[in-house]
């Protein structure tokens, strides 16, 4: 029987995994409180449109740091990871174009406030209640209780009716101000 705790070396490579090990956990605890702070402030101030989308990728970049981390201490050549990433990116970039393009039309939709989360849209022939905006899409509750999924390009490329955008109480405010307006007149 062998006793690998013995073999020259060995000790050198438990701890290297070791470390390599502890930069993911740690990675992990931090990304996840970091981003859960971050959830926080915006639910706090109620800027729902946008929280879970930055407490995603604030989540993702940090843990990617913490994991590459990891990958050079367990001796990794990152120049060859980071050549392979490229190229990885142009195949998955030129297959997903669609996706690519409701996610720079989800970055407009997020930039230019039309709608949010509450209101009635009308898309085409889908009317229904904004239950999520996301980065590639946003999901409407439909009168029938049915769910509609409309990809964000197709918000950008056609008429899209915000039909609850203007409060009604303050049309109901508007039309008694104009009757009595109409009855101080007569």
């Amino acid at each position: 029987m062998t006793n690998y705790f013995t073999m020259p070396g060995y000790s050198e490579i438990a701890l290297t995994i070791l470390r390599a090990a502890i930069y993911v956990v740690t990675g992990y605890i931090i990304a996840r409180l970091t981003s859960s702070a971050v959830l926080r402030f915006f639910k706090k101030r109620r800027w729902l449109k946008y929280d879970l989308l930055l407490h995603k990728i604030i989540f993702y970049i940090i843990f990617i740091l913490f994991f590459i981390s990891a990958l050079r201490e367990l001796g990794f050549d990152l120049k060859i990871l980071l050549g392979a990433t490229g190229l990885l990116t142009i195949a998955i970039g030129l297959a997903s174009q669609t996706a690519a393009s409701n996610f720079i039309s989800g970055l407009f939709l997020l930039g230019e406030p039309f709608f949010r989360i509450g209101d009635t849209i009308s898309v085409n022939d889908i009317t229904g209640e904004i239950l999520a905006i996301d980065i590639f899409s946003v999901k409407l509750k439909q009168a029938d209780n049915t769910l509609a999924r409309i990809p964000n390009e197709m918000l950008l490329k056609t008429q899209v009716i915000n039909l609850t955008h203007f409060s009604t109480d303050l049309l109901k405010d508007k039309d008694n101000a104009n009757a009595k307006s109409n009855d101080n007149l007569s």
